[in-house]
């Protein structure tokens, strides 16, 4: 039979993996409380439990672009929606001389303008790789970051190796897509097709093996399949008015929590995210003139592994 120690921390393992993932504070807290919790807290086995027990990696925040002539460079942005972010925003000089183009998969994809390259951002441990773009034209362009694992679940492959979908699209109606690897640090061969329309700045979404990117206003969706390289146009189900982002000055539907059932909408008064299913609404931040609202979404378990590595042997 177990003891009675064994006991009580099995029932308050079971207590602890119950506390809701979208407020990290509340787990380091709880740590703190006494030397059980903490041995509980800190010990891998559990911090893989927990993430597996939730499934869904919760919103710890998002990334904003803006207007470039509205921008204000006093504006974050990185906005927490938890209320102690544990994240420190990359230093890029100028301030507003990059665009935020993906957030998966517990990475951060953005466009730096001053040089021109790219960035793959990891706010869980502060990793950042910048690469150049692709050695192909074009006028308008967006990109997709993702887990390079293929047995991987996603919800802690934060040190693995990682994709860069990046499509372009250039004169005469060409649309281009190529895939960089961090394994290789190299860019693949090219991927086109002709489409009547051009690729926005906007987010992707991606649906089994196939990344879906907003075109020309929503008047189509160009498609990548990842397994195939090959590109694919398609025709958006809503109409051209129903597509996922709708533009606006100040209102419509910025950005969405991709997995979720989170969208983010944006009013005179304020941003709120809101949850379909349950309706409840939640301020997340101020009114401003964003062209798109990505999140940011992983678990945030990283940090109390670290403690339980950095404890002293009596206290495991």
């Amino acid at each position: 039979m177990a003891s009675a120690p064994e006991l009580i921390d099995d029932i308050a393992a079971e207590i602890l993996l119950r506390i809701p993932p979208d407020e990290p504070a509340h787990l380091v807290h709880a740590s703190l409380v006494c030397k059980p919790w903490r041995r509980i807290l800190t010990d891998p086995a559990f911090l893989r439990r927990y993430r597996a027990f939730h499934r869904t990696p919760p919103v710890l925040g998002f990334l904003h672009n803006v207007d470039g002539n509205k921008a204000i460079s006093s504006v974050p942005r990185f906005v927490p929606t938890t209320a102690a972010s544990p994240f420190s925003p990359p230093a890029i000089d100028p301030p507003n001389w990059w665009w935020a183009l993906d957030c998966r998969h517990g990475r951060v994809l953005s466009h730096l303008f001053n040089p021109m390259e790219l960035m793959v951002w990891d706010p869980i441990t502060g990793d950042q790789h910048r690469f150049p773009l692709p050695p192909h034209p074009h006028a308008y362009c967006t990109g997709a970051v993702l887990c390079a694992a293929s047995d991987c679940h996603h919800l802690d492959c934060h040190q693995g190796p990682f994709l860069v979908v990046f499509v372009g699209t250039g004169r005469h109606d060409h649309s281009w897509a190529c895939v960089y690897s961090s394994k290789t640090g190299e860019w693949s061969s090219q991927a086109s097709i002709v489409l009547d329309s051009y690729v926005e700045m906007l987010p992707s979404v991606l649906a089994e093996n196939t990344l879906y990117f907003y075109c020309e206003y929503g008047t189509k969706i160009l498609g990548y399949d990842i397994g195939k390289h090959e590109l694919s146009e398609i025709d958006p189900p809503l109409g051209h008015d129903g597509g996922i982002l709708i533009e606006s000055e100040y209102g419509g539907l910025v950005g969405f929590a991709e997995g979720t059932d989170i969208i983010f909408m944006l009013t005179d008064v304020d941003l709120f995210a809101i949850e379909l299913k349950s309706g409840q609404v939640k301020k997340v931040g101020e009114s401003r003139p964003y062209y798109a609202v990505i999140p940011y979404m992983s678990f945030y378990t990283s940090d109390l592994a670290r403690k339980r590595l950095a404890q002293p042997a009596g206290m495991q």
